[in-house]
């Protein structure tokens, strides 16, 4: 059967590959087959490379599971070389003299291959080794599939490296490639220990490249293209998850900027690269940019990142001047050794940031933000100061341990905590959404909307906003809890909950259920609401969450065993605002808040009733 189709990115190329020839012959390998074969099932090659010098273009090898002690070289012929059984049960081993498997010119497919032992190749212009594992060179369009390529050194691309060609990795792992065990290691610069692009245009997706180690640059992947991937606990100096590299929707964590002399080392996750979607967790770095370093970020998460200066000024826990747009930059940290040098912004050092929040990092100095230029940003509980030399604009600094903003910062048209001199700001509660969960949305009668620089507008027309983002009615949030009214035991120890679900779109008539359960069975129960503010106020043992003025609804009955924690109770909210006209709040409109529980009768109780926890929603159209 002949394989005649290119993947690309997830799809099936089939126009213009050379591959769709209508002469094209299929040839088997097999390891344990004799000396002599002719190709055929009955007759195979005992060596892929023999295959490969039979092949013409268009043909397809098919590779028997087993291992085949040899390095192949495709030899400018656009065919595929297929493992059947899979890279588990099929493995190319070289000798460490050369590349592994070498695809050169045209339309080279490799699929379902172990690779390893290889030492790289020299191509020309780059007068060192490249491509320990996969070096691919001038090809039109090469393909490498379910691939494992591990325990390959070069000193350009460890694992895989592609010069001057384009193509695509997919569904592969790249892992435990580069690092020389001799002592001359340190003294050799080793670049892209996983996968190295140059002057290439190389996809790789929906593939793992993990534990890669190289000297200098890019311990994961040096100028290559990354869709979906997982980059993780790779080491070099510099850029240790990636450098220079453009990556969507990609996961980069527990990567190690380390340089084996012990000197200075930068961007545990990220060097030089273009994010979007992307994830840079529990990255390191020995002196500064624990995330990432003179990278654009879109979309992402920065988290749990961690620098530690040993010799001069560290410069981010998180990032160093890096451009930020609609981000979370939290947890993050940067800490100088005992009796080294400090670090300076636990969040950021430097840069800019667009619609971006930063929450609870923390710095020897500036926890939050040291040099950063904000805009429509948050900075909140920061360990440290939450801004130290940043121009802030249409913002929200509050809440930080150590201050919210140094007198060296510029603001304006900003929410500061204790008040900035400047143009524009002021002091007031942001009611935030949900500050406590994470959620920095603005309620509807926050004093941030509409107090921003007059100068600019938010999406919807309107001034803008102050903070990560702009209020708008047509939102659905998320329904969260109450500040801390959580439920206490009933006199007969049950603890109810309450929930939502469904939609509470006003453009529903019904659907919105407020749900409590373990409640007392056979007792009287009502679901009330308000629509001005929460409370936290103890009752009898629990906590009554609505402020005044409330709704009382229906009484039921609980139903359940007595005795029992089995009771219930549901109201749908849409049926009940759309059958009671004068009930409060009606009629209700997108960006109203309703804060909800559940009361109910309890006889044992010192006030002869209790409450479920709390809730907040907002109606949305």
């Amino acid at each position: 059967m002949r394989r005649a189709s290119v993947f690309v990115r997830g799809c099936l190329c089939l126009l213009g590959s050379p591959l769709l020839s209508a002469s094209a012959s299929t040839l088997w390998v097999d390891a344990n087959a004799p000396s002599g074969g002719d190709g055929t099932p009955t007759s195979p090659f005992r060596s892929v490379q023999d295959a490969i010098d039979a092949a013409l273009g268009g043909d397809e090898i098919r590779v028997l599971p087993g291992t085949y002690h040899e390095s192949i070289d495709f030899q400018s012929k656009s065919i595929a070389v297929i493992g059947v059984g899979g890279p588990g049960a099929t493995t190319l081993r070289g000798n460490q003299d050369g590349p592994v498997a070498f695809l050169r010119g045209g339309w080279p497919v490799l699929d379902g291959f172990t690779v390893e032992n290889g030492s790289g190749g020299f191509v020309p212009g780059i007068w060192v080794p490249c491509g320990g594992g996969i070096l691919i060179h001038g090809a039109s369009y090469a393909v490498v599939a379910n691939c494992i390529v591990r325990g390959n050194y070069a000193a350009r691309g460890d694992g895989v490296a592609v010069v001057n060609a384009a193509g695509v990795m997919h569904s592969s792992v790249i892992e435990l490639n580069g690092g020389y065990a001799d002592p001359s290691y340190c003294n050799i610069e080793d670049w892209g220990g996983g996968v190295l692009g140059h002057s290439s245009q190389f996809w790789i997706s929906y593939s793992t490249i993990r534990n890669n180690r190289t000297t200098t640059d890019g311990g994961g992947a040096v100028g290559v293209s990354l869709d979906h991937c997982t980059i993780e606990g790779n080491t070099s100096a510099y850029g240790a998850g990636i450098s220079g590299c453009y990556a969507v929707d990609c996961t980069i964590r527990q990567n190690s900027a380390r340089s084996c002399d012990a000197s200075d080392a930068w961007a545990g996750g990220a060097d030089g690269s273009t994010l979007l979607r992307c994830t840079l967790s529990q990255n390191y770095a020995d002196f500064s940019a624990g995330g990432a370093r003179n990278s654009v970020l879109r979309e992402c998460l920065i988290r749990g990142n961690a620098a530690n200066p040993w010799e001069g000024l560290g410069r981010g826990g998180g990032l160093q001047s890096c451009t930020l747009e609609d981000c979370l930059v939290e947890g993050n940290r940067i800490f100088a050794s005992a009796g080294g040098p400090p670090g300076y912004g636990g969040g950021a050092w430097g840069g800019s940031a667009l619609r971006t929040v930063f929450r609870g990092n923390r710095a020897d100095i500036a926890g939050g933000v040291f040099g950063t230029t904000l805009d429509r940003c948050v900075v909140v509980e920061s360990g440290g100061v939450g801004a130290l030399g940043a121009a802030i604009t249409n913002s929200i600094v509050r809440d930080n341990a150590g201050g919210d903003v140094d007198p060296s910062c510029s603001v304006q048209y900003s929410n500061i905590g204790g008040g900035s001199p400047g143009v524009g700001n002021l002091d007031a509660c942001p009611l935030f959404w949900d500050a406590p969960g994470g959620d920095f949305h603005l309620q509807l009668h926050s004093p941030c909307i509409d107090s921003g620089d007059p100068a600019q507008l938010d999406p919807d027309g309107s001034r803008v906003d102050m903070g990560a983002f702009p209020f708008r009615r047509d939102e659905c949030l998320p329904t969260v809890p109450i500040g801390a009214c959580a439920a206490g035991p009933s006199s007969n120890g049950c603890t109810p909950t309450l929930t939502t679900t469904g939609s509470p779109s006003l453009s529903l008539s019904q659907g919105f259920v407020i749900g409590s359960s373990q409640l007392p069975a056979q007792r009287s129960a009502l679901v009330l609401y308000g629509t001005s503010c929460g409370i936290e106020q103890p009752w009898a043992t629990s906590t009554r969450c609505v402020g005044s003025p409330v709704q009382r609804t229906l009484a039921l009955s609980t139903g359940g065993s007595p005795g029992a924690c089995d009771g219930s109770l549901g109201l749908d909210f849409h049926v009940w605002r759309t059958t009671q006209p004068h009930a409060l709040g009606v009629p209700f409109h997108p960006g109203d808040a309703v804060w909800v529980q559940v009361w109910y009768r309890d006889p044992g109780s010192p006030l002869g009733s209790n409450f479920s926890p709390g809730l907040r929603f907002l109606c949305c159209p």
